[in-house]
């Protein structure tokens, strides 16, 4: 993941596989607010674009031509006791599931909240060694 991705791209993750890639958005507000949010983003970015016409990301094919799924900041639930806001287990799924369907992967393939939300990264590597999970 490249920090840059959203000051470059105008997105929060970027997934990138041989196959295709996946930009994943985190929204601010939903319905009106999310609308009126991008609105102002989007006039922003055109007097940006007016001002310096090497933008990074108008007009970008990669930009336009990668598939776009997203996860409100509505969708988060504190985590107790550390009160700490987390997005809920159905968000992930949902998100999941979306980003898999973009990538091609079956739902066997697919990884669900609940099977990694203990998982530690050496169990990813036994996985991986293994061949239950392909790594690009």
């Amino acid at each position: 993941m490249d920090a840059r991705a959203d000051a470059k791209l105008k997105t929060d993750v970027v997934i990138v596989t041989p196959q295709a890639s996946v930009r994943v958005d985190i929204r601010y507000g939903k319905g009106p607010s999310q609308r009126a949010l991008m609105a102002r983003r989007a006039n922003a970015e055109a007097v940006a674009k007016d001002q310096n016409s090497s933008s990074s990301h108008i007009d970008n094919p990669f930009v336009d031509g990668t598939n776009r799924v997203t996860i409100s900041r509505d969708e988060m639930t504190n985590v107790m006791p550390s009160n700490v806001k987390l997005f809920s287990g159905s968000a992930i799924n949902r998100l999941l599931l979306e980003i898999d369907a973009y990538l091609g992967l079956t739902n066997e393939a697919a990884i669900k909240y609940e099977a990694m939300v203990h998982l530690r990264m050496s169990d990813l590597q036994i996985m991986m060694r293994a061949g239950k999970i392909k790594s690009y």
